[in-house]
């Protein structure tokens, strides 16, 4: 319960300020600090239901911060892209159904990124997922 008037909200004063708020990013993932800003997220991506095309150009070992403290993980570079796919079980094992072997060195060409929503620790949650077939060849110009 307030008691003093200095602890009542300065409504009248916010009110009156006709400054411009800068607009916030589209997603509230963008405002909160990421642990690996280097890796690629959903958000990055787009909403649920967004598909994209990339080619790999690297496959390296990553060390990512986690609740566990830094582990390594398989990662994927992309041509023309700043930020690379940490690679978690179900990425891993839709990569060696594509490119017929479990052997990351191996790994390489043009792959569809999907972003949707699934489950993790019971939350609903967006995630990038590898799509188990490879996109259409790219037309030529």
């Amino acid at each position: 319960m307030m008691t003093n008037e200095q602890d009542a909200p300065q409504q009248s004063e916010r009110a009156q300020d006709t400054t411009p708020r800068p607009k916030l990013p589209t997603h509230w993932r963008k405002i909160l600090t990421r642990t690996n800003k280097h890796m690629l997220f959903s958000e990055d991506i787009g909403p649920v239901g967004t598909k994209v095309d990339v080619e790999i150009s690297e496959v390296t070992i990553e060390k990512v911060r986690n609740e566990d403290g830094i582990s390594e993980m398989p990662s994927l570079s992309f041509v023309g892209a700043k930020k690379r796919l940490g690679l978690n079980k179900g990425n891993c094992k839709t990569m060696t159904k594509l490119c017929e072997t479990d052997d990351p060195n191996q790994w390489s060409g043009r792959i569809t990124l999907l972003v949707v929503s699934e489950k993790i620790a019971g939350e609903p949650c967006d995630v990038i997922r590898i799509a188990p077939k490879r996109p259409a060849p790219k037309a030529k110009p």
